[in-house]
């Protein structure tokens, strides 16, 4: 009989990390499925996790170097080894050093996973370039370093409290956060609010409570916005921000210029529904804020994560 077991493990397609159940039969991988003790996915997956077996042995997966022997866009290639490509890379390396230094080869990557940013970078130290380049500007490290340097660490909603209120903030859940979707989903059938924030209309826009359709760039001034209301309506958790926060008059100071109606023009947003949304979140207990990528596509993103990060923590 074929010889089958199941490895528990994490998928890597994106960021989620959601479990999966990998079935291996005779030392092949046979299935993918979700992990149902995971609290990430609870069993569910996306098209990319399912398809996983495909894309491990798709005949045109690449699984060895090749190199050009044609024109660029030519699209002739052939196979040579690891060993002749890495002595190629290290040559051109080196030959390059040699010429301009150290700085004339820049080392570029997209979104990498787990290690691989860590040994990338390392590489680039190691031969002495500073010109690391990642997406990470436009994807995650502005909500990541200024969550950071405003509380201390990286929040996450937390699906399992029970919220009553969920704010989405640049983050399509049904496309693109699967896990995320279907926890939330389930928690919209009891009842619980939602407030999106989004400029496009998202499948989440029909099931919004309060949908703020913002005039795109303008994250920052929104964010504000709600801090301006939920302060001066005195909704903050005034407990918590005496025994937990510093800087919170130097906030209420700051905040104080970005009343709803200044705010609705910056914006597009109406005054009554930035007064609305602000008070759904602030009073609707317990609160979780679900952001997005799009959060780190503006110029002021790493000023609107922290915005956003104290929006969570003075409620």
């Amino acid at each position: 009989m074929p010889k089958e077991e199941i490895i528990r493990s994490t998928c890597g397609f994106c960021y989620s990390a959601c479990g999966v159940l990998v079935t291996v039969t005779d030392g092949k991988v046979t299935k993918v499925s979700g992990d149902p003790a995971s609290p990430i996915n609870r069993g569910r997956l996306c098209p990319k996790g399912l398809s996983a077996v495909a894309q491990l042995y798709h005949p045109q997966r690449l699984r060895h170097p090749l190199q050009k022997t044609g024109a660029r866009g030519s699209g002739q290639w052939r196979k040579i080894s690891w060993d002749r490509a890495f002595d190629q890379i290290a040559q051109a390396f080196q030959k390059t050093k040699e010429q301009y230094g150290p700085q004339g080869v820049a080392f570029v990557q997209g979104a990498a996973k787990g290690l691989i940013d860590s040994y990338h970078e390392r590489l680039a130290n190691a031969f002495g370039s500073p010109n690391f380049a990642t997406t990470g500007h436009v994807c995650f490290l502005p909500r990541l370093f200024a969550a950071k340097m405003t509380c201390g660490f990286y929040p996450v909603p937390d699906y399992q409290g029970s919220p009553a209120c969920i704010l989405v903030w640049g983050a399509n859940l049904v496309h693109t956060r699967h896990g995320e979707h279907f926890q939330a989903l389930e928690h919209f059938k009891k009842g619980v609010r939602l407030i999106l924030v989004d400029p496009l209309p998202v499948p989440l826009a029909d099931r919004a409570d309060s949908w703020l359709r913002l005039k795109p760039g303008s994250d920052l001034a929104l964010a504000l916005g709600l801090l301006h209301v939920i302060i001066k309506e005195n909704l903050y958790d005034h407990a918590f921000v005496e025994h937990w926060t510093i800087g919170f008059d130097q906030l209420q100071t700051h905040v104080q210029d970005y009343a709803p109606e200044k705010v609705e023009q910056q914006t597009w947003v109406p005054t009554d529904r930035i007064r609305q949304a602000a008070r759904m979140y602030a009073t609707l207990k317990p609160a979780c804020l679900q952001w997005g990528n799009a959060v780190d596509h503006g110029c002021n993103s790493f000023q609107t994560a922290r915005a956003l990060t104290i929006l969570r923590a003075i409620t």
